[in-house]
């Protein structure tokens, strides 16, 4: 597991993406339950992981609390973007490791991280259905990824 990156089990309507970036804190980025995250994610991480983009890097919008990021991944670092202050950050970790860390808190909190993506409220009609689906969403990429890597990671 990463020490430089970490992605906490949503809570409350937020979730944490933090990356050691070389201050004495790491960049803490607040994701909101207001975007799909684990399809923002998973959808890239397939391709990337199987090799299937024409360049091995991937690139994410995040909305957080007060600004958006634009985090891309790279093979050998992470560039992390504040596009309202206009900061760049960099955190000097591999993207396998950022794909790993993503996987293992998806996988280690899936009903969790199932329930952060879904608007519907419990007790809706389609909740259950949809909370479904994205446990299996998340378990059949975690599955797909198993063999580049992911497997036993849980902590």
């Amino acid at each position: 597991m990463s020490k430089k990156i970490e992605l906490t089990k949503p809570s409350y309507g937020w979730a944490h993406l933090k990356f050691e970036v070389g201050g004495t804190s790491p960049l803490d980025i607040a994701l909101t339950y207001k975007q799909d995250i684990t399809g923002l994610f998973l959808k890239v991480f397939v391709p990337f992981v199987k090799g299937k983009l024409p360049v091995r890097e991937f690139v994410l919008a995040v909305e957080s609390r007060d600004t958006d990021y634009l985090i891309t991944v790279t093979k050998d670092r992470i560039f992390i973007i504040d596009e309202t202050a206009r900061l760049l950050y960099v955190c000097e970790e591999r993207a396998e490791a950022f794909v790993r860390e993503c996987m293992t808190s998806f996988v280690n909190y899936m009903d969790d991280w199932a329930n952060f993506d879904i608007v519907d409220e419990p007790g809706d009609t389609n909740y259950e259905q949809d909370f479904g689906d994205r446990k299996a969403y998340i378990q059949a990429v975690y599955e797909e990824l198993s063999p580049y890597g992911l497997r036993d990671r849980k902590e």
